[in-house]
């Protein structure tokens, strides 16, 4: 099959040595024999700088095709919708042109962004050809929960309609959907006017393990002080402000805490803990998640503090701390809290309380016999459904069986 991939955010194979999601499909099915086409942008959203083109001694087994579009430098900001729709056009033409010069039997496109899934779906069913939508983040409900509750319905009128109308139209016109999650499915499914049958899958994103191989949890000494990790954006859906007020409340305990990133609130976050007089968080700042490695295989926990608008989902930390063994406390609801409650690698706090995650994290230094039992857990359920090599052969095998039963039909 020739397939295209519309994604504009997954850094491309030469841009990082640990693969995401659609360099682990595409690595897959060009193993499997076919031929794959990425369309992304030419501004990389990861380090907000232009994208460089590959060395000519890469070994470059699919085609890139780059759409120009203006830059931005704020994650919630006009010129990125500026950006976003420029790419969505481009989006348009490429297709028409990979299509005229290879015939394309099926076009994958991922929300975010919705305009550019929106353009592939309406090629899709211009052309007959098979589009199917492939949802990691919950747009515009992730939007939305940015403003402040009794702006939302007048801004989900006035500024978020069109993405809502985006996302309507790409599930109306998609022949398939896949999900990160159940309830991204679900969202997907909200956005049909009549239910109708359609082929689903739930495909995690998966951690590439070709990156990184972990043969048994390592040991810990219990007489260190107890270490709690964060890795990720400083934004608003990261609750980093009751962390380091929980970090004010545990200072008199041997536990330290790093926060690995940055973003529009790292600044802020920063003054916060500075102004507490805090000595127990170590700031890091951005860091190449190679360097990160060493600081995580070093900590006893992996911290998922995330403001209770989050949608419901699995993000792509979970995956880096269970990987590594290391338990979590998270504040994150639905279905991975019932996978985190079933599976037992963590502990839950109430999402913007102080009181309920600093409870966990005492409780977790006062029994640490029980973290690597914990971290065991993790990393099992981990290999058994997080492994991004099975997930991505499964992901194939989606495609290759849709397709065959679409054509024979």
């Amino acid at each position: 099959m020739n397939i295209a991939i519309v994604n504009p955010f997954d850094p491309l194979p030469w841009e990082s040595k640990r693969r995401a999601r659609y360099s682990m499909l595409a690595n897959e099915l060009v193993d499997r024999g076919h031929r794959v086409s990425w369309i992304t942008a030419d501004f990389f959203h990861g380090n907000k700088q232009y994208r460089q083109q590959p060395t000519t001694n890469e070994n470059i087994e699919i085609q890139v095709l780059f759409i120009k579009v203006p830059p931005y430098y704020k994650n919630i900001s006009p010129q990125r919708i500026i950006s976003h729709h420029a790419y969505a056009t481009g989006v348009s033409q490429a297709l028409k042109s990979l299509n005229e010069s290879d015939q394309i039997d099926l076009v994958i496109a991922s929300i975010p962004p919705t305009s550019s899934a929106r353009a592939a779906m309406e090629f899709c069913s211009e052309t007959g050809i098979i589009g199917i939508i492939d949802m990691q983040d919950a747009w515009p409900k992730a939007i939305e929960s940015i403003f402040p509750s009794f702006l939302r319905n007048l801004l989900s009128k006035i500024l978020l309609r069109s993405l809502a109308e985006d996302v309507k139209l790409a599930v109306k016109l998609a022949d398939g959907l896949v999900g990160v999650s159940p309830d991204f499915i679900d969202y997907l499914l909200g956005f049909q006017d009549t239910p109708k049958p359609i082929e689903k899958a739930l495909l995690p994103l998966g951690f590439d393990t070709q990156f990184f191989q972990i043969s048994e949890l390592l040991s810990k000494d219990l007489n260190l002080p107890l270490v709690v990790s964060y890795i990720g954006n400083f934004s608003y859906f990261y609750d980093l402000e009751t962390v380091v007020r929980a970090a004010k409340e545990c200072e008199n305990k041997p536990i330290k805490f790093n926060l690995i990133g940055d973003g529009s609130t790292y600044d802020q976050i920063k003054h916060l803990a500075n102004k507490l007089s805090l000595t127990n968080i170590n700031f890091t700042g951005q860091l190449p998640f190679e360097m990160a490695l060493s600081i995580l295989l070093e900590s006893d926990i992996g911290l998922l503090p995330y403001t209770s608008d989050w949608p419901p989902n699995m993000p792509n930390k979970v995956f880096d701390y269970l990987f590594l063994g290391l338990p979590v406390i998270s504040s994150i609801t639905g279905y991975f809290k019932e996978t985190l409650d079933e599976y037992k690698f963590g502990s839950h706090y109430e999402a913007g309380s102080v009181e309920s995650l600093t409870a966990k994290l005492l409780d977790f230094y006062e029994r640490r016999e029980l973290l690597p039992q914990m971290g065991r857990s993790g990393l099992e359920y981990a290999r058994k459904n997080m492994d991004g090599k099975i997930i991505y052969q499964q992901y194939a095998d989606f495609l290759e069986n849709f397709t065959i039963a679409i054509q024979t039909h």
